[in-house]
């Protein structure tokens, strides 16, 4: 009897494919952008500093993309840009005990703040994570231009509803509104930033027009209907700022 073949088993080929989807049963959210990481390449980790709630601090590894590492690293170097958004949580705050009639100097309720501080990072809650120097979601100065242009609709639905569950409830349905009319204040806040930088570079522009030397009649009139048309859109976009501004005032 011939004795039998020993058959090798076949080695399997490594994947030596780069950039392969990231292989997992969950999506792997990016803790900066807030987006898919789909693939290895670019998945990488930075560490986040993370109140525990006791005054405690402790880093915790979160999943970015590379590109978004280095956007995160460079937010959080800028102590500057710490301190404003903490300037603008402690005015959001007190907007919010405003608008809730709760009186200067007590504080507001558990559930408030991380409603608040969730709404920051676009979530119900933060559940544990830093909310600060991440560029997804809605900032403090968004919400509380929000709650400002709500002021009379939540004070009337206050006023109108007195059979609340607990001060929860309460938060809850202010909450509500905010999140109900926070997109289309985000997108003025937007448009108004973005035309104050059309604002402080247009001068430049008209100047170089108008001395622009002329060649013959045609340039002439070209350059006139050129000039006309900046000046419609600049008194457009003021109109547009002045519209802004007037509705919290």
């Amino acid at each position: 009897m011939a004795e039998e073949k020993k058959t090798k088993k076949k080695k399997q080929p490594k994947n030596k494919m780069k950039g392969a989807i990231v292989e997992s049963e969950t999506a792997v959210l990016c803790y900066f952008c807030g987006k898919d990481i789909t693939l290895k390449r670019d998945l990488a980790s930075v560490q986040v500093p993370l109140n525990k709630g006791t005054g405690e601090v402790i880093d915790v590894a979160r999943n970015v993309h590379i590109g978004c590492a280095t956007k995160y690293m460079d937010t959080i170097e800028y102590e500057e840009e710490t301190l404003a958004e903490n300037s603008e949580w402690g005015k959001c705050y007190a907007a919010f005990r405003t608008v809730m009639g709760i009186k200067e100097g007590r504080p507001l309720s558990k559930h408030a703040v991380l409603r608040l501080r969730g709404l920051r990072i676009g979530k119900y809650y933060p559940k544990g994570e830093n909310v600060k120097n991440i560029k997804r979601g809605y900032t403090y100065e968004e919400i509380r231009l929000t709650i400002l242009y709500c002021t009379p609709s939540i004070r009337q639905a206050l006023g109108k509803n007195s059979e609340w569950k607990n001060g929860d409830h309460q938060v809850n349905y202010v909450m509500t509104i905010i999140a109900n009319n926070i997109n289309f204040i985000a997108e003025r806040v937007e448009k108004k930033k973005e035309t104050e930088k059309k604002l402080e570079s247009i001068p430049d522009e008209i100047m170089e027009v108008e001395y622009k030397p002329f060649k013959n009649k045609v340039d002439k009139g070209r350059v006139k209907v050129v000039k006309s048309k900046i000046d419609e859109d600049l008194e457009r976009e003021k109109q547009e700022i002045d519209e802004l501004e007037s509705m919290f005032n």
